[in-house]
């Protein structure tokens, strides 16, 4: 189960140059750093039994990168990498600080949803009846 095709879709988004070259060197010095950094390690963390556990974690923070928020997808965004890079070089740390990321974006979501109630609550009190 671990060669999974990729979607037709996806297969038909294209880049231009500049983007492209950007991007490829971007994703070659993370590979890069990452190669310099990561070692395996906590080996447990990525055993195969919690792979259904990390695909809701992939879930949740994909579902955390639409909500609207300002830099809302920032934290979601590098616990994917951490994970994949996790995933990849079967670093165990690597994966934790993936945890610690998403559960940073977590706290931010519900800090701004809070946040933004209360502006709305507060707002509302102010409405002549």
């Amino acid at each position: 189960m671990d060669n999974m095709p990729l979607p037709e879709r996806l297969g038909r988004v294209t880049l231009n140059v500049a983007w492209t070259r950007r991007c490829l060197h971007s994703l070659a010095w993370i590979y890069e750093q990452a190669d310099r950094l990561l070692r395996p390690r906590w080996i447990a963390m990525s055993n195969r039994r919690l792979r259904p556990l990390w695909g809701v974690w992939i879930a949740l923070m994909a579902a955390v990168i639409f909500i609207p928020l300002p830099f809302g997808n920032v934290l979601p965004a590098i616990s994917l990498v951490l994970l994949s890079l996790g995933w990849m070089f079967r670093d165990g740390l690597a994966l934790l600080l993936a945890c610690v990321a998403g559960a940073g974006a977590m706290v931010y979501m519900v800090s701004f949803s809070h946040l933004v109630v209360e502006l709305v609550q507060r707002g509302w009190a102010q409405v002549p009846i």
